[in-house]
């Protein structure tokens, strides 16, 4: 009698992207062994987090590949970025190593190529350094998704809820600049790292792929009423008024010792002309269907 395959391990299963990944997983009739904070150890869970190198170890032995999906997009500062981002993910590497798993698929983020922009990007850039450096001889896939969009995610739900009322808050554009930026919807970049790890996709690559390759925020708007039936309205705002707004963020999030979704990183990444992937994925949803799932009804409302 075969034996059944390894697990496919995973951190960050419980976030908004691990949650779409395994989904993808249950439904391809893969096993999981995922990282969880809470809950007790056992049936697929290992108890522990990012700081925990036994939790690491455990989630890590005897597995094939281990996606890495866990991550901090809001922090206090660069600290606390480099916390999640940089020594988390080099644990994650060391566990890989020592354990001898043989691939490691590391969720980035498209804000990694221009580490000067904010610290969060810093941080992505110097996770994706510090897992190459210490992941030993496993091979390595570094998936850099650019803006992520989806019913669920805590992040974008702002941004949906004024959509939804018929408003989207853009910056003003300069002089004959258009800003550019791709989206992938979370159901599609978990197709794409379920794909990575269960070696349907070629490993070892930096993995830089949209759902929608271009967009502009005049396009958003568009589509976003064609998604609700209304006209979405655009309010743009100087590029002086969005670093006020992130300074505020970030007075606020000192005061509270939070993070907040708005910050001086924030609002420079959103002032950048463009992020765009090199490639869009086949067979992903388009802007409007991705919009249209976030915008319609969500699970426990009413729709109107």
């Amino acid at each position: 009698m075969r034996a059944p395959p390894p697990p496919v391990a995973l951190t960050g299963a419980t976030g908004f992207v691990g949650r779409a990944l395994m989904r993808e997983l249950a439904r391809r009739g893969v096993a999981v062994r995922a990282l969880t904070r809470r809950g007790p150890e056992g049936a697929g869970w290992v108890r522990g987090d990012l700081d925990d190198p036994g939790a690491l170890a455990r989630l890590a032995e005897g597995a094939r590949v281990l996606v890495h999906v866990a991550g901090a997009t809001h922090a206090l500062g660069r600290a606390g970025y480099d916390a999640v981002n940089v020594t988390g993910a080099a644990r994650v590497a060391e566990a890989v190593r020592t354990a001898g798993v043989a691939h490691l698929v590391h969720l980035s983020s498209l804000a990694a190529r221009r580490p000067a922009i904010s610290p969060y990007a810093a941080s992505k850039h110097a996770g994706e350094q510090v897992v190459l450096a210490e992941a030993g001889d496993a091979t390595v896939t570094l998936v850099r998704p650019p803006a992520v969009i989806g019913p669920g995610d805590r992040a974008t739900k702002p941004l949906i809820d004024a959509m939804r009322l018929g408003l989207l808050t853009a910056p003003m554009e300069p002089a004959g600049v258009e800003r550019r930026f791709s989206v992938i919807h979370v159901d599609d970049l978990a197709r794409l790292l379920a794909d990575l790890a269960l070696g349907l996709r070629p490993g070892g690559e930096l993995v830089d792929m949209a759902g929608t390759r271009e967009v502009t925020w005049a396009r958003l708007a568009e589509a976003a009423g064609a998604a609700t039936g209304r006209r979405v309205r655009l309010l743009r705002l100087p590029a002086a008024t969005l670093h006020l707004v992130g300074a505020a963020g970030d007075a606020l999030s000192a005061l509270t010792g939070r993070p907040g979704m708005v910050s001086r990183g924030k609002m420079r990444e959103m002032l950048a002309e463009e992020w765009l992937s090199a490639a869009e994925l086949d067979g992903a949803m388009g802007l409007e269907a991705a919009l249209a799932s976030c915008l319609g009804p969500q699970e426990g409302e009413t729709a109107r």
